[in-house]
């Protein structure tokens, strides 16, 4: 039997620090959407919270965008180094949105609040807000522009809040850059809301444990993180892993936009370099990737595969083929004596997951595609290293 790893801290102390923590960036996150003004925040959810050590560690984080707190363990230290620590006074709020440093497009605006404790900066409360406007060549600021500054405002490192206030001056100048003035407006208020809660529910902990003992039991729970990740990766081979299906599941499919869907229909590009003007009448279809499945397709539950058809995720004769499940299309039930039947003659026959060439080449033609309409003569060879 391994012994278990010592952290140097109570185990059972760490997990109630850990469940404090990760408890300001949920107050955070919820003042957050319940603030904020447009959709983009307070129903899509495009946004992240996180809360950083004096080292400008994340120690915490809500529910978030990936890329976000990707983009924090970069765009954060640099905005800092830039504007400068020692600058940095109780009740200042720093704003950027720079994708050179670190950040991801103009839209997602950066707040970075620092949480002073007797004089000195013990931490940071950050969130990451997509902005529904920040101005350039196109509503929405998501413009085929040839250069960052058609996209929209840049924002460099600056105090865009003093003493706990927005500075009216910066907020002015952004505020007459954009579309969308109130829903940004009130957005940037929500940015605001959410660090100053965060600040404030930091503090009481420091008030409970004090700023080094805090400090202790975050160093542990980084070291306690890394070793949980460590041990997720000790039983892998050497090498590169792109798991295009796990255990058995089948590959992704990729994302397609199609311009007036039918006989005359066009490919847009997924990602386009211009901009297409749609006349009155147009319609677009836009289909969404997929992930790569986990598990083998003809071991999955025949009701939660029911369920995906009632929901119009999959058609019925999409879970015949792929799930071996057959459904009664009348009385929309699973026939359960024909899907053991035909789940038996599929593993007889060894239905393997396909490989990823025919796979997408199957999907596309699902769709009444060639594979010239996207640009390819046969299915890409993609093979795993």
């Amino acid at each position: 039997m391994q012994a278990r790893p010592d952290f140097g801290v109570d185990p059972i102390q760490l997990e109630v620090v850990k469940n404090a923590l990760l408890a300001v960036t949920e107050e955070q996150s919820v003042a957050l959407q319940r603030a904020a003004y447009s959709t983009n925040i307070k129903t899509r959810r495009d946004y992240s919270c996180s809360l950083l050590d004096r080292n400008i560690r994340g120690v915490a984080q809500a529910f978030a965008q990936p890329t976000h707190l990707a983009a924090m363990a970069y765009a954060v230290p640099n905005a800092l180094a830039m504007y400068g620590v020692d600058r940095l006074e109780p009740g200042d709020g720093i704003l950027t949105n720079i994708p050179h440093f670190g950040s991801t497009h103009l839209n997602d605006m950066a707040l970075i609040t620092p949480c002073f404790w007797k004089d000195a900066v013990v931490g940071y409360l950050v969130n990451f807000a997509h902005h529904v406007d920040v101005g350039g060549g196109a509503p929405g600021s998501i413009a085929m522009g040839r250069d960052i500054y058609q996209e929209g405002i840049v924002v460099p490192p600056i105090r865009f809040v003093r003493n706990g206030e927005i500075d009216e001056s910066c907020f002015e100048l952004i505020r007459w850059n954009v579309r969308s003035k109130r829903e940004v407006a009130g957005d940037f208020r929500a940015q605001l809301a959410a660090n100053n809660v965060g600040v404030q529910r930091l503090t009481e902990l420091l008030e409970r444990y004090g700023a080094d003992e805090l400090e202790r039991y975050s160093d542990a729970l980084l070291a306690y993180t890394e070793h949980r990740t460590l041990a997720c990766f000790k039983d892998l081979p050497d090498g590169r892993h792109q798991p295009y299906g796990l255990a058995g599941g089948k590959s992704g499919t990729p994302s397609f936009n199609i311009l007036n869907p039918g006989a005359d229909q066009k490919i847009l590009p997924v990602l386009p370099r211009e901009s297409t003007e749609l006349k009155k009448g147009d319609s677009v279809r836009h289909i969404q990737p997929g992930a790569g499945g986990y598990g083998d397709p003809l071991m999955r539950d025949p009701q939660l595969v029911l369920e995906d058809v009632r929901d119009e995720k999959l058609s019925i004769n999409y879970v015949k083929r792929e799930y071996g499940v057959v459904i009664d299309a009348r009385t929309m039930t699973v026939n359960e004596p024909a899907t053991r039947r035909l789940r038996k003659r599929k593993a007889a026959a060894g239905q393997r997951p396909q490989g990823l060439a025919s796979h997408v080449a199957h999907f596309v033609r699902s769709l009444g595609l060639r594979l010239a309409e996207i640009g390819v003569s046969r299915p890409p060879s993609m093979r795993r290293p």
